[in-house]
């Protein structure tokens, strides 16, 4: 069976985008990936995998969970800290985080992924889709350049429904303010 690794930030985007690959590619087995080390603090990386856990097990989809690395992404988006949110400091996030899933994928040899970071209503997925798509390139995969928005306008209430866990802001310690 054909597989795509599904890059996750949070359950609420996990929804629009699960529901989107199941219906667009239905002969294609979709693994979870999330690698959270921008989310701050760890408290709150942990609230938001509890969430993303209990929608895989919903789904019944597999769930790869990478090692929770703060330290890893501050040294990554050093000297970006002043930067307002949706700027230079989101867009180097995004490739660190679209870098990691790229980087899996190829090592698990899933010739194709995506990210959930396009469902959120804050993000565009002008800007990320093409760091998918350099990822992709560096590594020999297929990035599905998906824009999740056009299909979440249940992401809420099916997160209620689900009763899984909302955040209420991007995930980094610069956002929270």
């Amino acid at each position: 069976m054909k597989k795509i690794l599904l890059d996750v930030c949070c359950s609420p985007c996990l929804i629009p985008a699960i529901k989107t690959l199941e219906k667009d590619f239905p002969d294609h087995e979709i693994i979870l990936y999330t690698n959270n080390s921008n989310i701050w603090p760890e408290e709150e990386c942990t609230k938001r995998l509890e969430s993303i856990s209990k929608a895989s097990n919903h789904f019944k989809k597999n769930l790869i969970i990478a090692k929770y690395s703060p330290e890893q992404w501050s040294e990554f988006t050093k000297g970006l800290e002043k930067y307002p949110e949706n700027s230079k400091r989101c867009l180097k996030c995004y490739e660190f985080r679209l870098s990691r899933a790229a980087s899996y994928a190829a090592a698990s040899r899933i010739p194709i992924f995506c990210t959930t970071l396009t469902s959120g209503p804050m993000k565009n997925p002008e800007k990320i889709n093409p760091i998918g798509e350099s990822q992709a390139k560096i590594r020999g995969l297929k990035f599905l350049a998906m824009d999740f928005r056009k299909s979440g306008s249940e992401s809420a209430k099916s997160s209620k429904e689900l009763g899984l866990y909302r955040q209420n802001y991007c995930g980094c310690k610069f956002s929270i303010r």
